[in-house]
């Protein structure tokens, strides 16, 4: 079920579970496209478990998550704050394909 949150002016439409973020809700959201001003990318925030961080470069990380047993990819730029072993984290789905491997990824917005 989703809901709209208002929280710290940040229009989210949702809690999301990791368990929900797969290729069947990538392709509903990919009918709303194009995204803009006007319309804006859906964001959706969880409760998370940070598995394992890695530093990309400058304060870019790219992160595994996990929930319930769920492990999800993530990334999060121009982020220079610490990181907890549990993180409610404000974020939008996309498909990341590398190496031949296509995946779905959280594009964290914000860390609460």
């Amino acid at each position: 079920m989703f809901f709209r949150i208002d929280y710290l002016d940040e229009f989210i439409l949702g809690e999301l579970p990791l368990s929900e973020c797969d290729f069947e809700l990538l392709d509903i959201l990919k009918e709303f496209e194009p995204y803009g001003e006007g319309n804006p990318k859906p964001k959706f925030t969880s409760k998370v478990k940070i598995e394992n961080i890695r530093n990309l470069k400058d304060n870019h990380y790219k992160l595994i998550v996990s929930q319930n047993g769920v492990y999800k990819d993530a990334i999060i730029f121009r982020y220079d704050g610490e990181f907890r072993d549990e993180m409610q984290i404000v974020f939008t789905l996309s498909q990341n394909s590398w190496n031949g491997n296509t995946n779905i990824q959280l594009m964290i917005e914000k860390i609460l």
